[in-house]
């Protein structure tokens, strides 16, 4: 590597919101957004949570940087404007093929998006959009009009996320339902 040229990483970030008024259930976002981490993919139409990645030195990732990030992807994808004080739990990820490093950051928050297409699942919900994953490319492919589920299917990154953020839900059925499932996801590995 040249000198003064630094190795950048992704490092990804996604806000897990969780509404007591909305019984404790995860916000999820459909993805607008044609491009990919993973060449050749595409994810548009699909769940998944806010947020977003950040190219970043390695070794040079200040904790508050990526917490930063991850509030001010969850504003602009849905209009959520959150303060977080303190240093909130941050749960990692990875995706081994696009060498991609994430983190998702449970929030408890009375909150309503004012952006794009959202909706708020309880754990069965996720788990349901977990199993009916089929992305852009393959919807397409198979001739159904838009892509479906939650991003990378049952058992993949976004949906272990997801869980691992219910674990913090005011509603302690899914709690509950989350370390169930997460525990059944484990034991397949």
């Amino acid at each position: 590597m040249p000198e003064g040229e630094k190795l950048l990483s992704t490092t990804g970030i996604l806000m897990a919101i969780l509404n007591p008024e909305r019984e404790g259930r995860l916000l999820l976002r459909q993805r607008e957004e044609q491009s990919s981490l993973i060449p050749g993919k595409s994810f548009l139409g699909n769940w998944e949570l806010p947020g977003g990645g950040a190219r970043v030195p390695v070794g040079q990732v200040p904790y508050d940087y990526l917490l930063q990030e991850g509030l001010r992807e969850l504003e602009e994808e849905v209009g959520i404007h959150l303060e977080v004080r303190g240093m909130p739990a941050m749960y990692s990820t990875l995706y081994a093929p696009a060498r991609d490093h994430a983190l998702v950051v449970p929030q408890v928050a009375i909150a309503s998006p004012t952006k794009g297409k959202t909706r708020w699942a309880s754990v069965e919900e996720m788990n349901q959009l977990a199993r009916d994953y089929v992305p852009a490319d393959i919807a397409k492919a198979q001739g159904l009009s838009e892509a479906r589920g939650l991003v990378s299917g049952w058992g993949r990154r976004m949906h272990c996320a997801c869980l691992a953020a219910m674990r913090h839900s005011p509603n302690q059925e899914f709690v509950l339902e989350a370390r169930r499932t997460l525990d059944e996801i484990v034991r397949a590995w």
